[in-house]
């Protein structure tokens, strides 16, 4: 007589001693009976393993998927922001199975309606999460993100008028006061430093030593680093490598950071995007714009007007000195040359200006 197991797919138990045999049976016994109710052991252990996954565990998994279509990996934490900012205090530990709407509501309801863009992404980034989940547990419900939103209503808030689109500079004739009041500290050398090189303030929150080459001068920034996604060879000025050497100086050890953040507590210890900006609104420097403070990404619009005025370049020049795409296609298949020699030249000029 055929014996009824036979063709079932067979699972483990566990080895022995770590499971006695007492526990085995009475493990078989469970299998067997979620079987006979036409469950599936297998694909029933797998739900349970991951019901309980929580938010925090569940976007971690997301993010290592998700990373290879990120600028640079994800690893500038652009990404992450949002969600190490808000999301994780509110519902990290909450596993997903056990989100609700009224948890999302409450918990994550005023950064939605008081920070609206901030509030998009926090909610956008859940959303995806469990969908990711939701991939492999038909159980999980991502529409109870949309469900939370219809009940956070928000005003709708006109948005201000940019200076014609620019970011709010400061006039190239207030930088010297500017270098002069900077702090000799970790904030005060990486806003020198932006201000001498004036790449995009990403690249120096994130500047690791092996990207710097002492002999020739320069500052290789990598393509997943740049706007263009093209790699980057910025001049360096005798000021800017007194700044690195001030850092290496000062350097958290154990970091490849070049300015590294002295109160971080995450790993690696990045400086905070906005550190150089809040530093010019914290000090109240006024910029161009009537009523509005100066901004670090504003300061390459101020290199600009300053080299061009004063005759130093031509505006082309002045344009790939801070890293803006200048040439046609048609330019960039004949010009391999990236001008490194006139763009030291145009720079030191600039930093002869900056620490007068």
């Amino acid at each position: 007589k055929r014996r009824p197991d036979l063709g079932r797919q067979k699972i483990g138990l566990g080895s022995y001693p770590e499971v006695s045999l007492a526990d085995a049976r009475s493990m078989a016994e469970r299998e067997r009976s979620l079987a006979a109710k036409g469950i599936d052991p297998a694909e029933e252990r797998r739900d349970a393993s991951r019901r309980d996954i929580t938010v925090e565990q569940a976007t971690q998994e997301y993010f290592e998927k998700k990373r290879t279509s990120l600028k640079g990996g994800g690893d500038a934490g652009r990404w992450w922001s949002p969600i190490r900012n808000h999301t994780l205090p509110a519902i990290g530990s909450v596993p997903v199975s056990k989100l609700t709407v009224p948890m999302i509501v409450e918990r994550l309801g005023k950064v939605y309606i008081e920070k609206p863009d901030t509030g998009n992404k926090v909610f956008f980034r859940l959303k995806e999460v469990l969908e990711y989940v939701a991939a492999e547990n038909p159980r999980i419900d991502p529409s109870i993100v949309d469900k939370a939103k219809v009940q956070l209503p928000r005003k709708k808030v006109a948005k201000s008028r940019r200076d014609d689109g620019h970011q709010p500079a400061l006039h190239w004739q207030k930088v010297p006061k500017l270098w002069a009041a900077l702090p000799n500290d970790v904030v005060g050398n990486a806003m020198g430093f932006y201000l001498l090189t004036l790449p995009r303030v990403s690249n120096v929150c994130n500047l690791t030593w092996d990207q710097i080459d002492f002999k020739r001068r320069v500052w290789n920034i990598p393509a997943e680093g740049t706007k263009s996604e093209i790699a980057f060879t910025a001049p360096l000025t005798e000021p800017a490598m007194e700044i690195l050497r001030w850092a290496r100086r000062n350097g958290r050890e154990g970091y490849d950071l070049v300015f590294p953040n002295p109160r971080a507590r995450k790993r690696p210890p990045v400086l905070h995007v906005n550190a150089l900006r809040n530093y010019l609104r914290d000090n109240n420097w006024q910029s161009t714009t009537p009523d509005r403070l100066a901004v670090a990404h504003g300061l390459r619009a101020t290199f600009t007007g300053y080299v061009v005025s004063q005759n130093i370049c031509d505006p082309r020049l002045a344009e790939m000195s801070i890293q803006h795409e200048v040439m046609t296609k048609v330019e960039k298949a004949y010009n391999r040359e990236d001008l490194l020699d006139e763009r030291r030249t145009v720079l030191d000029s600039w930093a002869e200006h900056v620490v007068s």
